[in-house]
């Protein structure tokens, strides 16, 4: 894999946030409005009549309309609003501003009125900057995300993001077992592409993945040691064989997570060639790097939205926020609508967590492994000791045999001093042998 480097700049930031807020006014002034309107009406407009619009506002004529009048029905001149229609069903989504002497209703421009029987008596007012701007800013997040990983890295956020994991993942592959960058790649290759490959460079990076996924000494002692030539030939699919049987070794001998870390990999190298792979793309930047930094951020989060969601419907229930105004409640439950789905989106790309025995067991080999190069290392020791030992008392004695011999050609009258008491001693041994006999 090419190293390159994927560093965010100005420009990413500058396009997601225009988009993010021109999509921000989509929604808000035209997507949610008509979809609450055709909600509302759908529900609680009458079943027999059908609804105008007269002035912008859907309700039903005080009077019969003319013939071919259509659906939308224009005020007369100098005709009012109050005159035009009847006050039983009112839905009014317009930004202007209403009076009751004018009207029949008020409100201002920002406010949107609902009034239907089955709402209640009273109209239902709903503050369109404080129910539909948090709802409008969370769908163009989404929205905007989700474009910015369709387009190039270079201009697109999330994309440079996903491109950046991509390689960060490789790099902690190659970091948790030992492999080179070359093998990495080739474990990581989509399978197209490693069919293109050369057969005996692909068969040179499998034999140092399965030398380097070699079960220990003692489990191979008990059974036939195979090699990598009893299972892959000439005929031998490469991919599949990499999938089926380099993978599962993988497995065993590193963990679950090393596995699915070379299998996203993989899926997301699709993704850099296809953009429209985003899913691709997607599980990978969201499985190795958004649920291991951002999980529990998202965990309060959720809390955090629940415990407001709680407090507020606890305030409407003591009759602070009046029934007729319900914006605040739809604010606080959007917002907590779309951390409890974040969490949940979160917790469907969280990796599952490998079976305790089997943690156990790569431990265990590991250990054991440790051992066994612990002992080849002490024996290596007590050997050279041996060596270093012989030696020195070899040393020892030359250079005292040396010094004797220096100190005695120094010192002549002590040489002869020497030889007198040694032929001294000679003497007297001739003599009590002699005496004895």
């Amino acid at each position: 894999m090419a190293k390159k480097k994927y560093n965010t700049g100005l420009q990413h930031y500058l396009l997601f946030i225009l988009l993010v807020g021109s999509l921000s006014y989509v929604f808000y002034d035209f997507i949610i409005p008509s979809a609450v309107k055709g909600a509302v009406v759908s529900l609680f407009g009458p079943a027999g009549e059908p609804l105008h619009v007269i002035d912008g506002v859907l309700a039903e004529p005080s009077k019969e309309p003319a013939k071919g009048s259509g659906h939308n029905i224009a005020l007369a001149p100098g005709e009012t609003l109050k005159n035009a229609i009847k006050t039983e069903y009112i839905f009014d989504f317009t930004n202007k501003v209403r009076t009751n002497d004018k009207d029949g209703y008020s409100k201002i421009s920002n406010e949107f009125i609902l009034k239907a029987p089955g709402l209640g008596e009273a109209a239902i007012i709903i503050e369109a900057p404080l129910a539909f701007t948090v709802l409008a800013i969370l769908i163009a997040g989404v929205i905007s995300i989700l474009i910015t990983i369709l387009l190039p890295s270079s201009i697109g956020l999330f994309s440079n993001k996903i491109e950046r994991e991509i390689h960060h993942t490789a790099t902690k592959i190659r970091l948790q077992t030992g492999f080179s960058d070359e093998t990495v790649n080739v474990l990581t290759l989509p399978t197209n592409e490693l069919n293109a490959q050369d057969r005996d460079y692909i068969e040179s990076h499998f034999q140092r993945v399965w030398d380097r996924t070699q079960p220990p000494m003692e489990e191979m002692d008990s059974r036939k040691r195979v090699s990598l030539h009893d299972l892959f030939s000439e005929e031998t699919d490469m991919s599949e064989f990499r999938d089926l049987v380099l993978y599962d070794r993988i497995h065993e001998t590193f963990s679950k997570s090393v596995k699915g870390e070379i299998v996203d990999t993989k899926s997301a190298r699709l993704y850099s060639k296809n953009k429209l792979r985003l899913l691709d793309g997607l599980r990978l930047y969201m499985t190795h790097h958004f649920t291991h930094q951002y999980s529990n951020n998202v965990t309060g989060a959720a809390y955090l939205g629940a415990a407001i969601l709680i407090v507020i419907i606890g305030v409407r229930g003591l009759k602070f926020i009046p029934a007729t105004k319900p914006s605040l409640i739809l604010a606080a439950i959007s917002l907590e609508g779309f951390l409890l789905a974040l969490l949940g989106f979160a917790l469907l790309y969280t990796a599952e967590e490998e079976p305790m025995d089997n943690i156990m067991k790569k431990v265990e080999d590991a250990s054991r492994g440790q051992l066994e190069t612990l002992k080849e290392q002490q024996k290596d020791m007590h050997k050279m000791a041996g060596v270093l030992v012989e030696g020195t008392v070899q040393l020892v004695e030359d250079r005292v045999s040396r010094a004797i011999k220096e100190y005695f050609s120094s010192n002549p009258a002590l040489e002869k001093r020497v030889g007198e008491e040694i032929a001294t001693k000679i003497f007297q041994g001739l003599r009590g042998s002699q005496e004895s006999k």
